[in-house]
C-alpha cells in the first residue's frame, strides 16, 4: 500500500490503479465511518462527481471504506507547484461546485442541525447560543446537497476532468451556506511553523484572488445574491469553531462575538 493522504482521523492509501482504502484511527467509532460511507453511497447515487464507495473493511485491527482510487493532482498541489495555474482557477472551482448545487437530497441530515449541533458544543457564552439559535431559524432552509468541505485540496483533476473527494460532512441544505464555507476556508486556512515570509505572502495573496473569483463567478452563474451567502457568515464561524483548530479559536471567538452583538 501507498500513503497518498492523511488527516486527524484517517490514513488514506492507494491499494492498486483502481482502489484506494482510507484506513480510520481505532479511536473513530464505528457510527462515524458508517454514516460516511452512506453519506458517500448516497452522493454516488444521486450522480455528483464523486469516487465510487465499494464497502467497509477491517485491515489489521483498523476499520477503512474502500473508495474508487482517483488519478491526477488536488487542485490546492497543482496551484501551490508553480504559484499559478492556467485559465480561472476560481471560476473552474465555481462549475464544480454549481454542478453540485444542481442536485438535491432528501436523505443527507440537515444543514441547520449541523450547525445546532455546533452551538450547542462551542465554549461561548449561553446568551449567544440563544442569539445563534434565533438567528439561524430565521434562514432559508434547502434541500441542496452541500459538500461543506469544498476547497482546493478537495478537488482532484486529472487532464480536463474534475473529482470532488472527501465527502464525510455532506449535508441538505441552503447552497448560500456551502458557498460561505467555502470561501472562509479558502482564506483562513494556517500554513506550516516555519513557512518563509515571501512564500506565506504568495499564498495570502494566492488565496484572496482566487476567493473572489471563485465568488464572483458562481454568483453571475447562479440565482442567489452575496448578500445571500454572508448571511450565513456568523453560523458558518460557529460551524467552524466546532471543528477544534487551536490556531484559529481566539480569532473566529473574538468575530462570533462582534457578529453577535448585532443581531
Amino acid at each position: 500500500m501507498k500513503r497518498i493522504g492523511n488527516g486527524r482521523m484517517a490514513v488514506v492509501y492507494k491499494l492498486n490503479d483502481h482502489q484506494a482504502l482510507k484506513l480510520f484511527n481505532k479511536k473513530v467509532p464505528m457510527e462515524f465511518i458508517m454514516d460516511e460511507y452512506s453519506i458517500c453511497k448516497h452522493v454516488n447515487e444521486l450522480g455528483v462527481s464523486s469516487p465510487k464507495v465499494y464497502d467497509i473493511i477491517e485491515k489489521d485491527g483498523q476499520k477503512g471504506i474502500l473508495y474508487e482510487f482517483i488519478p491526477g493532482k488536488t487542485y490546492l498541489d497543482i496551484l501551490m507547484s508553480n504559484g499559478q495555474v492556467d485559465g480561472n482557477p476560481g471560476a473552474e472551482m465555481a462549475n464544480e461546485h454549481l454542478n453540485i448545487h444542481n442536485s438535491k437530497s432528501t436523505v443527507l441530515k440537515d444543514l441547520k442541525d449541523i450547525i445546532k449541533e455546533s452551538i450547542r458544543v462551542v465554549d461561548i457564552d449561553e446568551d449567544i447560543k440563544e442569539k445563534l439559535i434565533n438567528y439561524l431559524e430565521r434562514l432559508p432552509n434547502g434541500d441542496t446537497v452541500c459538500h461543506l468541505d469544498f476547497h482546493p485540496d478537495n478537488l482532484i483533476k486529472n487532464k480536463d476532468n474534475f473529482t470532488v473527494i472527501d465527502w464525510a460532512n455532506a449535508t441538505k441544505g441552503c447552497k448560500a451556506a456551502d458557498v460561505y464555507n467555502t470561501i472562509l476556508t479558502i482564506s483562513s486556512g494556517t500554513v506550516p511553523p516555519g513557512t518563509p515570509k515571501e512564500v506565506e505572502n504568495l499564498i495570502n495573496t494566492m488565496r484572496m484572488e482566487l476567493s473572489a473569483e471563485y465568488l464572483e463567478h458562481y454568483l453571475q452563474n447562479s440565482d442567489i445574491t452575496k448578500e445571500d451567502v454572508y448571511r450565513w457568515k456568523l453560523p458558518i464561524l460557529v460551524y467552524r469553531l466546532s471543528h477544534g483548530i487551536s490556531e484559529e479559536r481566539d480569532d473566529l471567538i473574538r468575530k462570533i462575538k462582534d457578529l453577535a452583538s448585532n443581531i
